[in-house]
């Protein structure tokens, strides 16, 4: 949601709690990009699954990273930086979330590379990386779970 959308939808309740026209708006603008999300984290683990069951070879690993995996990092994460929270908490917790989904992009950038190079000093380096990015992933949302839950509302990681 752009920020003038997201302004106009806050200025449209004008009688109702900010905070929770916000969480709402919020809610509403990322439900999208989580079903983006679920859909990316099944195709990581499905790459992650035959990388260590040694299903495939290792171009085809790198390929499926560098045009399927990276670039939908990439999408989320800049489609996560458009929306902007007015209410400052859910703005910091926000401003996790995109901290977490770049780092996880590049994570998968690397791991793509290193693949590709066969150094699997590189690609344990960098899937240390991605589990710091879901680490950080995690307390997005049980930050924003604690700013909305009063208001009824929850943010489902994997809707």
């Amino acid at each position: 949601m752009s920020p003038f959308a997201l302004l106009i939808a806050l200025l449209a309740g004008c009688g109702t709690d900010p905070v929770q026209q916000d969480v709402t708006a919020y809610n509403d603008a990322m439900r999208p990009l989580l079903a983006k999300n679920l859909v990316l984290a099944q195709g990581f683990l499905d790459v992650a699954s035959k990388v260590k069951k040694g299903d495939t070879d290792a171009a085809k690993i790198a390929e499926r990273l560098a045009t399927e995996i990276s670039p939908a990092a990439d999408q989320l994460r800049v489609e996560a930086e458009q929306i902007e929270p007015v209410t400052p908490q859910l703005g910091e917790a926000h401003t996790l979330l995109v901290r977490a989904w770049t780092e996880r992009a590049a994570s998968y950038h690397a791991m793509s590379d290193a693949w590709a190079q066969n150094d699997p000093t590189a690609f344990d380096a960098a899937r240390k990386r991605n589990l710091q990015s879901k680490l950080d992933e995690e307390k997005f949302f049980q930050t924003v779970n604690t700013i909305s839950q009063p208001y009824g509302v929850v943010l489902d990681q994997y809707p």
